[in-house]
């Protein structure tokens, strides 16, 4: 059984750090916790997140449940969540087209066979969307089932040996994961690692003792038996199969979309959570009755007592009555926290649903609206682009270490989509802009516009329109002769 190595089963953030486990650094640490919290608030774990792990500055009031139990009030709305999801459709939900730079057939065959096998798509797809909360995406060139295939990596598997290079690539990285075996006293703990480097992939296995400490290392028979991997694994390409791409870099640390937001979430997340209280409390209101009801001695079952959640009133003269406040929600429900979070997060609500006044016009304007959120995505794929690149550069490397296969290859092109569909004018027009201007040939342009099921009609059209133009032409240069 695999064991994640993950701090979501201990208490706060401190807490959680100082019981990770023994063998690793104090970076690897920090590090390891960033990704952890980028976790909890992607997947809506914001009562950990805020409450937990002590980062809240407000006082979740208690709610009673229809069990009895208390508890605080906390309401998410998982706004980040949709935001990651939609810069990550912007990116690879349209999947860029992959191709032989210098149009080699044999190495596009290549690249082809690798997107089928990997799933590409998905590969990227996800790696674009951890990326937005954890700060990194870590991708592994390797063999499966006899093909070369790209594969996604955890982050918190991964750690970078030494110091980065220029490029923010490390010369060495290691792969590490801890497995249990055994259970009651004879429970033993093992930390796995691949230490991936230029032409070689070793693999090492450590018992740990009951405080995550490494206590001696021991071969791998003693895990996987007769099927374990030999100790050193010559890869034939020189640099390691297994590398990152940044979310976003700054001096060398990567940072994600959620950096900074802790105060705008908890600020947010108490301005709902406070509102929702106030409407328990509308739905449920107290009752107040004229004193002479309380007959706590009374022995008929009918009396009524203060553990009713009642209220009883000296005031002569006045009936029984619900007691209700004015909470002027409307100010309350106008506050702009959710927008100022957006605007941290450089995400346009047009995007999610939130404009308001209804969706827009056209996708032209909800382009324009979304100017900071292409503006984040274009940035995202300056790292994108060159990882891509570098990644499918290594898998032919590794598929030309195969017997029997040799091509020649070159660097890869990548061809972006920004992801936002056009309506069939915007389409019409750039397709129209790119036939005048020589770019796509006549063929092209009717299948895109009009579908290849009525192309060979139009194009029939076109020539006797075209047949016409022509001899109309000639006729009056005749007459001017």
């Amino acid at each position: 059984m695999t064991i994640p190595i993950t701090i979501s089963q201990y208490g706060n953030m401190a807490a959680a750090t100082a019981a990770m486990p023994a063998f690793m650094t104090a970076a690897q640490k920090a590090r390891l916790a960033r990704i952890m919290a980028g976790r909890d608030l992607f997947r809506g774990r914001w009562r950990k997140f805020l409450l937990t792990d002590h980062r809240t500055a407000h006082v979740f009031k208690a709610l009673r449940s229809a069990s009895g139990r208390e508890a605080p009030l906390l309401v998410t709305v998982n706004v980040l969540a949709l935001a990651a999801k939609k810069t990550a459709d912007l990116m690879f939900l349209d999947p860029p087209g992959i191709s032989s730079a210098q149009s080699y057939d044999v190495q596009q065959d290549a690249i082809d066979e690798i997107n089928q096998n990997s799933h590409s798509e998905t590969v990227f797809y996800e790696g674009a969307l951890t990326g937005c909360y954890e700060g990194e995406s870590w991708v592994q060139i390797m063999r499966h089932n006899g093909n070369v295939i790209l594969a996604n990596v955890p982050a918190d598997q991964c750690f970078g040996v030494g110091d980065p290079q220029p490029d923010g690539s490390y010369k060495t990285v290691e792969k590490i994961w801890i497995l249990e075996r055994g259970n009651g006293n004879g429970k033993r703990m093992f930390l796995r690692k691949e230490i991936h480097a230029a032409n070689i992939i070793t693999n090492q296995l450590y018992e740990l003792n009951s405080r995550g400490a490494l206590e001696r290392q021991v071969d791998l028979s003693a895990l996987y038996g007769p099927a374990a991997p030999g100790n050193e694994i010559e890869t034939g390409v020189d640099e390691p199969l297994l590398a990152y791409c940044p979310n976003f870099r700054v001096g060398g640390e990567c940072i994600s979309d959620f950096d900074g937001v802790d105060e705008l979430v908890d600020q947010f997340t108490a301005s709902v959570s406070q509102v929702a209280g106030v409407i328990a409390k509308h739905a449920d209101p107290k009752l107040g009755l004229p004193a002479e009801h309380a007959d706590a001695a009374s022995e008929d079952g009918g009396s009524i007592t203060k553990e009713d959640e009642v209220f009883f009133k000296t005031d002569a003269g006045e009936g029984p009555e619900y007691l209700v406040w004015n909470a002027q929600l409307d100010a309350a429900l106008k506050d702009n926290w959710l927008e100022w979070l957006l605007v941290v997060i450089e995400m346009s609500p047009g995007l999610l649903g939130l404009r308001k006044g209804g969706a827009p016009e056209a996708w032209r304007k909800l382009r324009l609206e979304a100017c900071n959120t292409l503006s984040k995505v274009s940035r995202k794929k300056l790292w994108w682009n060159r990882f891509i690149i570098d990644r499918y550069n290594v898998a032919h490397k590794l598929d030309n270490t195969t017997p029997g296969t040799r091509y020649d290859f070159d660097r890869v092109k990548v061809d972006w989509n920004d992801g936002l569909p056009l309506d069939d004018q915007e389409k019409d027009e750039r397709i129209i802009e790119r036939r005048n201007a020589g770019l796509v040939d006549r063929q092209t342009a009717v299948v895109d516009i009009h579908g290849p099921e009525n192309a060979e009609q139009i194009n029939e059209r076109l020539d006797k329109e075209e047949a016409a133009q022509r001899n109309m032409t000639m006729n009056l240069t005749e007459r001017e002769i």
